[in-house]
């Protein structure tokens, strides 16, 4: 069992720290590609050690230049002073941890990630968390934990989820799951029912699919809104020792940038100025390519 920690203090990296606030990428670099971080394992992997060194190819660069995608990011020097931190367990018996989250204007209630497929609310009284029961979201049916790097990776609540419900979750495929390998990389919409601690599991609509190799290793995992209003999707190169994260035709090794919401299965969208804007022939969800496994960003 893992305990889930609270803190005096948070520290973020965003997705503009690589070009977006000093002007670009560099003189060659305009497509945004970047080194991978990951290492071997889990362990390693969550750390982003192992990168490599920026990738290269775009136009003939400009200076001035912002990344599509981070136009909103503030990237003014921080200021004050930090506080002292200290850890705090606030939650424990849980399996597997893998994330804990707040949905958009909701400081009172976290959402925990165990990478078996459940999501559990935390609510917040005074000083206290408290795990409500049944969980949020128990999808464990639907979830493969074959390997290591397998399994519930990732959550996103919509913008608007305040008013229109929507969250999204990154999971590895079971076996039997229909349309599906086992293994495969989900992207599933879901919708908050009438009661606030429980989603409506008839609500799922797959966002898109991506058809993972036999490989059980560098499934990426992260999902976040930038402010935009986008989902950012985090996926590793397929593992098994794959190139792919340099072929800007396939999804592995990216990370995507796209409007997630729409009426049918596998329905999404892809902005204009994503990296096929400057390369085309990449797909035209990739927003940065060049990855062997962002498990978080």
């Amino acid at each position: 069992m893992r305990r889930i920690l609270g803190s005096l203090g948070i520290v973020s990296l965003s997705l503009a720290t690589l070009g977006a606030c000093d002007g670009g990428t560099n003189d060659e670099d305009l497509d945004g590609s970047v080194g991978g971080g990951g290492g071997a394992d889990a362990d390693a992997d969550a750390d982003g050690s192992g990168g490599t060194a920026p990738g290269t190819g775009g136009g003939d660069g400009d200076p001035d230049a912002i990344i599509s995608g981070t136009e909103l990011y503030d990237c003014a020097a921080p200021s004050g002073t930090l506080p002292a931190l200290k850890l705090e367990p606030v939650a424990d018996g849980f399996n597997a941890p893998v994330l804990a989250t707040h949905a958009p204007g909701d400081a009172g209630r976290l959402f925990v990630v165990e990478q078996e497929g459940i999501i559990t609310v935390l609510t917040k009284t005074g000083d206290t968390f408290t795990a409500e029961d049944p969980p949020f979201l128990d999808i464990v049916t639907k979830v493969t934990r074959g390997g290591s790097e397998q399994g519930l990776l990732g959550l996103a609540f919509h913008p608007d989820y305040e008013n229109n419900g929507l969250f999204y979750v990154h999971y590895s495929a079971a076996n039997g799951l229909p349309n599906a390998d086992e293994g495969d990389t989900i992207i599933e919409e879901y919708q908050v029912s009438a009661d606030a601690n429980i989603a409506d599991v008839g609500s799922a609509r797959r966002v898109l699919r991506l058809d993972q190799p036999s490989a059980k290793n560098h499934n990426g995992g992260t999902i976040t809104f930038g402010p935009e209003g986008y989902l950012f999707i985090a996926l590793g190169d397929g593992g098994a020792d794959s190139n792919t994260a340099q072929d800007v035709t396939n999804l592995f090794g990216s990370i995507l940038r796209i409007d997630p919401t729409g009426d049918a299965e596998d329905d999404h969208s892809s902005p204009a100025d994503n990296l096929q804007s400057v390369e085309p022939t990449a797909a035209p969800e990739i927003w940065s390519y060049g990855f062997r496994n962002p498990y978080r960003m």
